[in-house]
């Protein structure tokens, strides 16, 4: 839980935010894709983050450019009108 809570306080933004998501992936081992490389399909798991947005995706060892992939899709959207407001300014 305090995992949690330090990343809702370190993250008022969905830029901070996807940074955040960022630093957690590279110490879990995930390698950062640059977009403008060709992308890297090695076996092993990848991000990349543009703006507030981060996208990670794993390739299993057995993987070959035969193989299918399945895409699923997760997103957080800031509702100011529900009341939330740590770390936030309201103008």
């Amino acid at each position: 839980m305090r995992s949690f809570l330090d990343f809702i306080a370190s993250s008022p933004s969905s830029f901070h935010a996807a940074h955040q998501v960022a630093r957690r992936l590279d110490q879990a081992g995930f390698a950062e894709q640059d977009e403008a490389e060709p992308w890297d399909a090695s076996p092993g798991g990848h991000y990349v983050v543009r703006g507030g947005a981060i996208m990670a995706w794993w390739v299993p060892e057995n993987a070959s450019p035969e193989s299918g992939f399945r895409i699923k899709c997760q997103s957080r959207v800031w509702l100011p009108h529900c009341g939330f407001s740590h770390g936030f300014t309201r103008f």
